[in-house]
């Protein structure tokens, strides 16, 4: 993992941990009503943006000299030659 891909990590995990902790502030000052709301749309936007991010990853093209095969990766994945397929 490169050191920008570990910071934004992080800061997802500070950014979830705060939205946690706020959600737990408006729960016990305003009301279970408000706070119920407020995580409904936050899990609608997060799982939204979990969904748009899956759907990236599994779009994009490899990295050029990343060294990923396919056919290799297979290959490691099931090693038995009766049943490994080779393109």
């Amino acid at each position: 993992m490169t050191e920008r891909a570990r910071a934004v990590v992080w800061f997802l995990v500070a950014l979830f941990g705060l939205a946690a902790v706020g959600l737990g502030i408006v729960a016990t000052v305003v009301d279970l009503d408000t706070s119920a709301q407020l995580a409904t749309v936050a899990g609608s936007v997060g799982g939204f943006l979990g969904f748009a991010l899956s759907g990236y990853a599994l779009l994009r093209p490899p990295a050029a000299g990343s060294g990923r095969n396919t056919a290799t990766c297979r290959r490691r994945l099931n090693p038995d030659p009766v049943w490994a397929v080779e393109f």
